[in-house]
């Protein structure tokens, strides 16, 4: 029998389920074991069936979803790269009887409780979300027991950057902070002269960030390298950070690059290299954000780790209508997506992005 005429009547006949177990399995209803529903999809696929999502999503009351997690400061910064990658996602199901909130937070030291704030107000919401994707401000206590409660009620949460193991999402978008960590080592032990490195710090209550520093430290112990590191915390006062940090580079005349883990921090780390020409420290940075391209651009960086924000951001929420409108699970709990370094020679790749993973070439 050819796939466009099966009918979900054949499908129970195949399988010996109800007609309204299938249509309970197909379109994502109650009422069945998890057991049952992965047997009648198993067999829906086998035997070729494919539903009209459009036809469907009109007989539905509508799929609500919500991005929760910090504003962008500025156009093309880390944040704005990953709401963008939310927004592209959804488009692709936006005629399918969905909408999607940004639920954004300020930037900055208080983002973790306004992000509680926001779970609160979810929680006690009497026509709750369907499902969230979420930028989590940090990994502390607070956050996790609001979010332990939302999918405790039957929400399906997608984590993006942080991953609490704790917790059962639906799956975490995991940056892999220690192997980007140990990216960046190998890359400035392989350009550098033996000397001392000094890392700007990121949030010190982010496991991501601590991740990095580890896995960076890490690198270079494993591999005996004849390198040491300094860390300098990220005060959440930019010409503070930028003081601290030209105060260690003046301290330690054996430094020979800046390392920094966040992008928040990479404009401090590259004024205080180009007031001190005389020292010839590299400056490996973070983020294809403008002022980043700029400064790669004209020389005062020496590259930029691109963890593609946007794919990250794309992928939560794709991988959350997958769940709710196609009950397909994310095939691991913890994903992650490609990480590049960028150099000027391959910065004409990277700096315009069409889609997921597609990038147009400029003449840079």
């Amino acid at each position: 029998m050819a796939a466009n005429n099966i009918t979900l009547k054949d499908i129970a006949q195949a399988t010996g389920y109800s007609l309204i177990s299938i249509h309970r399995a197909i379109h994502n209803k109650d009422g069945l074991s998890e057991e049952t529903r992965t047997k009648i999809l198993e067999a829906v696929k086998a035997m070729g069936y494919e539903v009209n999502f459009a036809a469907s999503a009109l007989k539905r009351n509508p799929i609500r979803v919500a991005y929760i997690g910090e504003a962008a400061r500025s156009a093309g910064e880390y944040h704005a790269c990953m709401l963008e990658g939310v927004h592209t996602a959804f488009d692709e199901f936006a005629g399918l009887n969905c909408s999607c909130d940004d639920l954004v937070v300020p930037y900055g030291h208080g983002a973790a409780a306004a992000e509680c704030k926001v779970l609160d107000k979810l929680y006690d919401d009497p026509h709750p979300y369907d499902g969230i994707v979420v930028l989590p401000a940090n990994t502390g206590s607070e956050l996790e027991y609001r979010l332990g409660k939302l999918i405790a009620k039957g929400i399906p949460v997608v984590l993006v950057d942080e991953r609490i193991p704790q917790l059962d999402s639906l799956c975490c978008i995991s940056p892999r902070s220690d192997l980007i960590g140990r990216l960046g080592a190998e890359y400035l032990c392989k350009v550098c002269d033996p000397g001392l490195i000094i890392i700007a710090m990121g949030d010190t209550t982010s496991k991501t960030h601590q991740e990095n520093v580890r896995g960076f430290s890490s690198y270079i112990e494993k591999n005996r390298l004849p390198f040491t590191t300094l860390v300098v915390d990220d005060p959440y006062d930019e010409p503070l950070l930028e003081q601290r940090l030209e105060q260690a580079l003046l301290a330690h005349p054996e430094t020979v690059a800046f390392y920094s883990v966040r992008e928040k921090n990479c404009q401090a780390i590259t004024r205080v290299a180009l007031r001190h020409p005389e020292r010839k420290t590299e400056v490996l940075v973070t983020e294809l954000c403008p002022e980043n391209v700029s400064n790669l651009e004209r020389g005062l960086v020496s590259g930029i780790i691109d963890k593609n924000p946007f794919q990250r951001g794309y992928l939560g929420m794709h991988l959350l209508f997958e769940y709710l409108l196609k009950k397909e699970m994310p095939k691991a709990k913890v994903l992650s997506v490609p990480v590049s370094i960028v150099l000027r020679s391959n910065l004409p790749f990277y700096v315009g992005r069409m889609g997921p993973g597609i990038y147009v070439s400029s003449s840079v």
